[in-house]
């Protein structure tokens, strides 16, 4: 009777706690309204951006699935020469059908246009680390999927590594943090599987920023200057992810 009593008087507790919570954050919001960091409009979410500008993204509703570019109609040599069929039957770009990188395959759920593009520029170049979460819950709202081979090829049970590819330490000082350390530890806290950060790689020449880089130079950036990832045999049973 008594331990009834002491639950019921705990939940009346706990109810007129949440309550007094949801009035603060109403009067906070009412006295000092959240304002896009956007479109500067004022909004009612708890969040940096508001819904109108989430919606507007650029999302990327078709692309290769090998390096994650957009797919577009062409009537290049290089396309005349291989076989359409086989281009859209496995989504893949005419580069990728002829030059199969590396790796299994890249995610960019978003074009880099106005919107996402504004808010990557804020996050990177106007000192906002705090935007960190945010797109990582962007990012993962619309997660990879991954090819019956992979999952065959590594097993199915496979965990993820997420290894960010390093920003040069110059840069770290000029900008006051490593946004993609940051993000990979972010994604990490709010993705739904295990999955661990590892610092393999290591960016130490200094060279022009990744954005000017043009298509072929900017993946041998990385590759010159990181070191290499430690040889393991439990690292063949991992998705090494990286950004």
């Amino acid at each position: 009777m008594g331990s009834g009593c002491s639950r019921a008087v705990n939940k009346k507790a706990m109810h007129k706690i949440e309550t007094i919570h949801r009035g603060i954050v109403q009067l906070i919001r009412w006295l000092a309204p959240a304002r896009c960091l956007l479109c500067r409009r004022q909004h009612n979410k708890a969040r940096a951006i508001c819904a109108d500008c989430e919606v507007a993204f650029s999302r990327s509703q078709r692309a290769c699935r090998r390096c994650a570019l957009p797919l577009q109609r062409s009537h290049s040599t290089m396309v005349r020469r291989l076989d359409l069929a086989v281009i859209s039957t496995r989504g893949l770009c005419p580069t990728c059908v002829k030059h199969p990188p590396h790796f299994f395959g890249a995610h960019a759920p978003y074009l880099m246009r106005t919107g996402m593009r504004d808010l990557i520029h804020l996050w990177k170049f106007q000192n906002r680390p705090q935007l960190t979460g945010l797109l990582a819950e962007l990012l993962i709202s619309r997660p990879p999927t991954a090819s019956a081979k992979s999952l065959t090829y590594v097993g199915a049970s496979a965990h993820t590594v997420l290894v960010h590819i390093p920003t040069q330490w110059r840069r770290q000082v000029r900008r006051g943090f490593d946004h993609t350390w940051l993000l990979a530890n972010a994604i990490r806290s709010q993705w739904g599987q295990p999955a661990i950060v590892r610092p393999w790689l290591r960016n130490h020449h200094y060279r022009a920023a990744q954005h000017r880089l043009n298509k072929k130079a900017a993946p041998l950036t990385y590759m010159i200057d990181s070191s290499p990832i430690p040889q393991s045999p439990a690292i063949s049973l991992c998705w090494l992810t990286m950004l």
